[in-house]
């Protein structure tokens, strides 16, 4: 039986119906990296404060399933994630260890 591949979307914004806080909690407790940081509270604040640019929340599903989320933003032609300059231990948010999730988030 072959996985079915990872499909990744952009969100419309921290208030996309596909991630609300209590998924983010469960991604967050799922992933390498639970810090304080990468809290959706954490992210957003940081963006409504200090963003810039064009805000890139991208999530990873597998099997029709919000399995990762890419908190990041582009600025000036470069990828940041979302918290950079101020924020200790960013990362992806979610399990990124099968190969093609990290793939497709970066993708």
């Amino acid at each position: 039986m072959t996985a079915s591949p990872c499909v990744v979307r952009t969100l419309g914004g921290f208030d996309d119906p596909a991630c609300m806080p209590d998924q983010w909690a469960t991604l967050l407790s799922q992933g390498d990296t639970d810090a304080v940081f990468l809290t959706r509270a954490w992210q957003q604040t940081w963006w409504d404060v200090f963003g810039r640019g064009q805000l890139q929340l991208l999530v990873a599903e597998v099997n029709n399933r919000v399995t990762a989320l890419a908190p990041l933003f582009c600025d000036a032609g470069m990828v940041f994630f979302i918290g950079s300059g101020s924020s200790d231990y960013l990362d992806f948010v979610g399990d990124v260890a099968a190969p093609e999730v990290l793939i497709a988030l970066l993708s």
